[in-house]
């Protein structure tokens, strides 16, 4: 007759096997969800265009950004950041060399994301012992219940004689549960639109929406949309 422990050694090893097989499930389930993100955004006003003391073409704007994102939730997502942004070539950098950039950063992002979550989180519970209430990031999470997170963030690409692709960060948002997946704001941006000269005056630059999805199991998955076109007044204003 086995040992209670030769016993429980083979129900742990069997349920761990089960959890495993269970998670790789999981996982392959997402590939049967093909989300349609439908978005849009619209340029309502010029509100600054500029060139800095440096040179630097500065431009502000007030933007009508439109998506529904709710295709992207399902049952093992566990956080979804979508954001739209620009992230500019260096200086003197080749396009190869910005590239490989790029992928390292993208190769980090899913414990870069995590991390930041974990900071909001102690940022909610120091606000929440401040007393303020109307704090945008305040979260009730009951018996330690998963957090479902879409987190916004829209892009501006366009090309110059030095770059062959200029990203820029213009707005990002926090979507915390599947039934505030669909956003409909008129926003400024939230970060100004910075070139590295003066190359914007009648340029015509892309608005691209980039999300992250977190499963609770299975990778991280990325995805992203081109969602208009705009080209920027001849003078500044």
């Amino acid at each position: 007759m086995h040992s209670f422990w030769y016993r429980l050694n083979t129900v742990i090893t069997i349920s761990a096997l089960l959890l495993a097989l269970l998670c790789s499930l999981a996982s392959l389930s997402d590939t049967l969800n093909l989300p349609s993100v439908d978005a849009q955004v619209e340029v309502l006003k010029v509100n600054r265009f500029r060139k800095q003391l440096t040179g630097n073409d500065e431009v502000t704007l007030t933007l009508n950004v439109s998506a529904d994102l709710q295709s992207t939730f399902t049952w093992n997502t566990k956080q979804i950041q979508t954001y739209g942004g620009i992230f500019r070539h260096p200086n003197g950098i080749p396009t190869i060399a910005y590239r490989h950039t790029l992928q390292a950063v993208n190769d980090r992002s899913e414990l870069i994301l995590a991390a930041v979550i974990e900071g909001l989180r102690e940022i909610d519970k120091w606000k929440n012992k401040m007393g303020n209430l109307a704090f945008k990031f305040r979260r009730k999470v009951s018996h330690e219940a998963a957090i479902y997170i879409v987190f916004v963030f829209l892009a501006a690409e366009y090309e110059t004689s030095k770059n062959s692709l200029n990203q820029i960060s213009l707005w990002d948002h926090i979507i915390q549960d599947k039934d505030q997946a669909k956003i409909q704001k008129q926003v400024p941006t939230k970060y100004p639109l910075v070139d590295q000269g003066h190359n914007l005056r009648g340029k015509l630059i892309k608005f691209v929406l980039h999300w992250y999805i977190m499963p609770k199991t299975g990778r991280t998955i990325k995805d992203k949309s081109i969602v208009s076109e705009f080209r920027l007044p001849e003078v500044y204003t």
